[in-house]
């Protein structure tokens, strides 16, 4: 889908660190990734070199959605965890 939309610089990272060191247009993250940088420090890392940040979360985790609103992050996508009852 990427390369029909005409996106051709596309990278895949392991770690939170890296998204500090080199320069990106958009991120798409989650708290899920790993790294020592606290994620509400690398959001704002990243909106204050002004990357559009598309964070996916889920409805219980208020405290980083409400850190999105305060940088300004309004790509949000919500993630419903379906639990199955026996």
């Amino acid at each position: 889908m990427f390369e029909q939309n005409g996106v051709r610089d596309l990278t895949i990272v392991g770690y939170r660190e890296f998204l500090t060191q080199q320069n990106f247009d958009v991120v798409i993250i989650s708290k899920n990734l790993t790294g020592q940088v606290e994620i509400s420090d690398l959001l704002y890392s990243l909106r204050a070199k002004n990357v559009r940040v598309i964070f996916l979360t889920s409805e219980k985790d208020i405290k980083d959605i409400e850190n999105c609103f305060i940088l300004s992050i309004q790509d949000l996508i919500f993630i419903l965890l379906l639990h199955k009852q026996l």
